[in-house]
């Protein structure tokens, strides 16, 4: 099965632009993207093709005004600034590894984990749909090296977006799990990746 489009599609409705603008251009967009074809590649789906590169707004049709819409680069000239939907497939990108595995689901119940594995290292994506800060979790897989990389897409606030400026971005880290277990803190509607090199 293949996927011809995937992304955010809000031009309907009731509520206004100004409304709209952190959901459809903030860290909840990333988040909502990044699960939709997690949730889509384990029902089956191996090719996913977002829509689209470019595009800076759309109308809606149902209130005056206009929203960040498909586009999941902001500024391909000098910033480069990508959305919070760009930026997320940045990580899945690099995430996406081997085969998937089912996890053992332990501890909040609004962070979803998708775990991928090949011969020699593992990746585990970690989404969160909670409206507040999580501290997670993970039991790594037995005969791992417990020093990892952790990339997150975080924010300067819950509100805000990349039109304007850069407040959504990758932070990139590296940690050492402690006894098996990795632990770490995820931005309200943010995204997770803990790997091995």
């Amino acid at each position: 099965m293949a996927i011809y489009e995937v992304n955010l599609h809000t031009i309907e409705g009731d509520a206004t632009a100004a409304e709209r603008l952190p959901v459809v251009g903030g860290l909840a967009s990333g988040a909502a993207l990044a699960r939709t074809m997690l949730n889509s590649l384990a029902l089956g789906a191996r090719k996913q093709c977002i829509y689209s590169f470019t595009g800076f707004n759309a109308q809606l049709t149902s209130q005056p005004g206009y929203i960040p819409l498909w586009g999941i680069a902001r500024d391909v000239g000098p910033t480069q600034r990508f959305r919070p939907t760009g930026l997320a497939l940045e990580l899945l990108n690099e995430a996406l590894r081997g085969d998937m595995f089912e996890v053992n689901r332990l501890g909040a119940k609004d962070v979803s984990i998708y775990a991928f594995r090949t011969a020699k290292d593992w990746a585990a994506v970690f989404v969160s749909s909670s409206l507040s800060d999580r501290t997670v979790k993970f039991e790594l897989p037995p005969g791992s090296q417990s020093a990892l990389h952790l990339d997150r897409l975080v924010s300067d606030s819950i509100d805000a977006t990349n039109e304007d400026a850069s407040h959504i971005r990758i932070d990139r880290a590296l940690m050492n799990a402690t006894n098996g277990v990795a632990s770490f803190d995820l931005h309200a509607l943010g995204i997770g990746i803990l790997s091995t090199d």
